[in-house]
C-alpha cells in the first residue's frame, strides 16, 4: 500500500471472504475511507474469456480437421424425388402447415366471435386469403378500395382476387387476423412476445428439419413497422430503420431461411429463468434447439455475436466459425488493433493453439478488419492483397441480406396497426422463399420467382373461387369471370352445379356457333344432351321444378 494513497487494492478470488481480510491499527488511522477492488478471474464458459494466448505461427497440422467435414448437404434426395408429381401450391403448404394455419384460424374465431359468430372463417377460406396477398405481391399494391374497382388501372390483373372475394369479406378477414393468445397477469412468465412464440416455433422446426446446411449466417433482419408496440427497435443500417428485430439464421448460398427469433425485449420463463438475448445466448438457442444433430458445416456472424467463447461452444459440436469481432473486445491483443502508423493493405495474423486465427487487415486508412475464424488458419497474403480468412468472410456474410431483398421484392405485407399481422405476414414471405428454393430444387424448372408466385396465389384461390359459381345472385358477367379463373388451370375432374353444368371437357358453346356470336369457350354442359354451353345461355333451375318438369 502506498503512503499518500487511501485505497486498498486486494487481489482475490471469487470465494474471498471479505470478513477474513483485517487492517493494521495504524493503517485503520490512516484512511477513513477504505475501497476494495475484486479481481475476477472469467471461467471459459463466460462472455468475457481473456485467458487467451495468441501465438505468431500455428502448430503443426495433419489431416483435415472433422469440423470441416460435411456428411449431407441440401436437401434429402428422397424428399426431392417425392415433389416431383406435386402441385405447385404443395411447396408452399409444407413450410407453411395446417397445424400453423389451425393457430391462426382459432385465433381469428375467437376475436370475429366477439362481433358476429356467424361471419367465422376456416382453413380453406383462409389459404384463399394468403393466395390473394401471395398474388397481390407481384404487383404495386393498390388500397384495397381500389383492388375492387371494375375500372381501375390493374383490372385485368386483379380479376382473379375479385373472382374469389367481395371486397367486405377479404378486408373483414384481413382485420381480424391473429395468432395466439395474450399472456394473463397471474401467470409467471415475462415475455412481450409470448404471443407469437409457438407459431414462430413451429416454422422453424419444419424448415430446419427438411434441409441439412453447408454454411448459415446469423445476422439480424427488420420488420419496418411504426405502430403500437413496445419492443420497436431503431437500426439505422437497416432501410426500414424502425420496426421489428428478427434473429434469423439463413443458408449462406441457397436463399433458405433455417430459424428466426423475434426480439421481445426481457424474457424469464415460468420457473424464474432469465433467458438472455446476448449474441452468444442467441446463437446457443438456435443451435441447441434446431442443429443439434448436425455438424460439420460452418456459421458465419457479424461482430454482434462473434466472441472466443462462441468459438470454442461450436467446435465442441463439431462446427466451424468464422466472423468479425469488436477491438474492444478483451481476448483482441493490441498489436492487433486499428493503428494509424500501420501501412495500407497490411495484414497481421495470430494463432491460438490449434484452435482458431486472429486475422487483423488494414483495408482502408480509418479501417482495420479482424476475422476470427476456426475454419482454417490464415497465412500472410502478398502485400496489397486481401487474406483468405476476409475472402472467406465476404462470400458467406450476405445470406440475411439477400433474403430480406428477397422478401422486399413480393411482399405479401399490406398496411397493419397490428405487429401481431406484421410478422405473420413476414413469416408468410419467408415460407414462399423456402418454397420457391425448394422448388427449384427438385423440378429444375426455369420458372421465375414471379410466376412462381401467381401460380401459387391463383391455386390458393381457386376452391373459394369454384363455391361462388353456385351464387345466382352474382351478375352474368362476375359468373363468366369467375368461371374463366376456375377453369385456367382445371382438368375437370369435379362437378360445379349438378342441376345443368358437369365439368368435361373445354369446348367452344354450340349457341353462340349458331347464332354467329362470340365463340366463348366453357367446360360446362347442358343437363340432357351433354353439349357445351356458356353461362350466357343457360338458366339455374332447383331439384323440385326439376323433378316435376320431368315428371311431366
Amino acid at each position: 500500500m502506498s503512503k499518500n494513497s487511501n485505497e486498498i487494492i486486494l487481489e482475490m478470488g471469487e470465494d474471498t471472504d471479505l470478513s477474513s481480510i483485517s487492517l493494521d491499527e495504524s493503517d485503520e488511522e490512516q484512511t477513513k475511507k477504505v475501497k476494495v477492488r475484486k479481481i475476477l478471474v472469467p471461467k471459459k464458459g463466460d462472455d468475457n474469456f481473456i485467458n487467451a494466448t495468441w501465438v505468431d505461427t500455428p502448430k503443426t497440422r495433419g489431416r483435415k480437421k472433422a469440423l470441416n467435414v460435411l456428411k449431407k448437404i441440401g436437401f434429402e434426395k428422397s424428399l426431392i424425388r417425392d415433389m416431383k408429381d406435386k402441385p405447385i401450391e404443395y411447396f408452399f403448404g409444407l413450410f407453411f402447415s395446417d397445424e400453423m394455419l389451425n393457430m391462426i384460424v382459432h385465433s381469428t374465431n375467437i376475436k370475429i366471435s366477439k362481433i358476429s359468430s356467424e361471419k367465422c372463417t376456416d382453413i380453406v377460406e383462409l389459404r384463399a386469403v394468403i393466395g390473394c396477398l401471395i398474388y397481390l405481391g407481384t404487383f404495386n399494391k393498390p388500397p384495397i378500395r381500389d383492388i375492387f374497382k371494375e375500372n381501375y388501372l390493374y383490372n385485368s390483373h386483379l380479376l382473379p382476387i375479385r373472382n374469389t372475394f367481395s371486397r367486405e369479406r377479404f378486408s373483414f378477414i384481413l382485420k381480424n387476423i391473429s395468432v395466439g393468445e395474450k399472456l394473463c397477469k397471474e401467470s409467471n412468465i415475462v415475455d412481450k412476445a409470448n404471443q407469437i412464440r409457438k407459431f414462430e416455433q413451429c416454422f422453424n422446426l419444419i424448415s430446419s428439419s427438411l434441409c441439412s446446411p453447408e454454411s448459415i449466417t446469423i445476422d439480424e433482419s427488420l420488420i419496418g413497422f411504426k405502430g403500437r408496440c413496445c419492443f420497436l427497435q431503431y437500426i439505422p443500417s437497416k432501410p426500414d430503420k424502425i420496426g421489428l428485430k428478427v434473429q434469423m439464421a439463413a443458408d449462406s448460398h441457397k436463399r433458405f431461411i433455417y430459424c428466426i427469433e423475434l426480439y421481445g425485449g426481457r424474457r424469464i420463463t415460468e420457473d424464474g429463468e432469465i433467458i438472455q438475448n446476448t449474441g452468444l445466448e442467441i446463437v446457443k438457442r438456435f443451435i441447441l434447439n434446431y442443429f443439434s444433430k448436425a455438424t460439420g458445416f460452418t456459421i458465419c456472424t457479424d461482430s454482434y455475436y462473434t466472441s472466443l467463447n462462441l468459438l470454442y461452444f461450436l467446435k465442441e459440436r463439431n462446427i466451424a466459425f468464422i466472423g468479425t469481432i469488436r477491438q474492444n473486445r478483451k481476448e483482441v491483443p493490441q498489436e492487433m488493433k486499428h493503428n494509424a502508423k500501420r501501412t495500407l493493405k497490411s495484414t497481421i495474423v495470430k494463432y491460438l493453439d490449434n484452435d482458431a486465427s486472429l486475422t487483423s487487415h488494414m483495408c482502408k486508412t480509418k479501417k482495420t478488419v479482424l476475422i476470427l475464424s476456426s475454419e482454417y488458419h490464415d497465412t500472410l497474403p502478398i502485400q496489397g492483397e486481401k487474406p483468405a480468412s476476409v475472402k472467406r468472410y465476404n462470400e458467406l456474410k450476405s445470406g440475411v441480406d439477400v433474403i430480406d431483398n428477397m422478401v422486399k421484392t413480393h411482399t405479401t405485407r399490406i398496411k397493419t396497426q397490428s405487429w401481431v399481422r406484421a410478422y405473420i405476414f413476414r413469416i408468410i414471405d419467408f415460407a414462399m422463399c423456402n418454397a420457391y428454393s425448394l422448388y427449384k430444387e427438385s423440378s429444375h424448372s426455369e420458372c421465375s420467382r414471379i410466376e412462381f408466385h401467381r401460380k401459387v396465389g391463383e391455386n390458393l384461390m381457386q376452391p373459394i373461387a369454384m363455391t361462388r359459381l353456385s351464387n345466382i345472385y352474382l351478375p352474368k358477367n362476375k359468373l363468366r369471370n369467375i368461371e374463366n379463373f376456375v377453369n385456367t388451370d382445371n382438368d375437370g375432374d369435379n362437378n360445379t352445379n349438378e342441376i345443368n353444368t358437369t365439368i368435361n371437357k373445354r369446348g367452344k358453346c354450340y349457341e353462340c356457333q349458331e347464332n354467329n356470336e362470340k365463340k366463348r369457350k366453357t367446360i360446362k354442359q347442358c343437363y340432357k344432351c351433354n353439349k357445351n354451353i356458356c353461362i350466357s345461355h343457360f338458366n339455374i333451375i332447383c331439384f323440385s321444378c326439376k323433378n316435376s318438369h320431368n315428371s311431366n
